[in-house]
């Protein structure tokens, strides 16, 4: 899940890149009051005029990207859940308590179960 919501959060990163590259390609170089370009966007001095509605698109794109990119930190930071090649060697029971959401006792667990691997050998 949390490796989806990077990736989502990539692409709209990116997205958000290449709409800003549109607009400063396609909307006017002048102030236009009658189509609503009004609002300046500077693009390393090259400036165009952008209506409410390209400005609001870019700005959500911003924060929508911003904020996927944060809710992944922190689930990384307080979900523990197991690398992939990890979680298959994990029997069922194990599996299932830690798919159940955050846990704190994620390193006891993996303790136990490290114990009872090496008691196996």
């Amino acid at each position: 899940m949390v490796s989806v919501l990077a990736f989502v959060s990539l692409g709209m990163w990116l997205g958000r890149g290449v709409l800003f590259e549109h607009y400063h390609g396609t909307c006017p170089k002048t102030p236009n009051l009658l189509t609503g370009h009004v609002i300046a966007s500077n693009n390393h001095g090259s400036i165009v005029y952008l209506n409410r509605a390209e400005q609001l698109r870019l700005d959500a794109l911003s924060w929508a990207t911003v904020s996927l990119f944060c809710i992944g930190l922190i689930l990384v930071r307080f979900w523990k859940l197991p690398t992939r090649p990890e979680w298959h060697n994990y029997p069922p029971e194990v599996r299932e308590r830690i798919s159940r959401g955050p846990n704190i006792n994620f390193d006891k667990i993996r303790a136990t179960y490290q114990h009872k691997d090496s008691d196996d050998a």
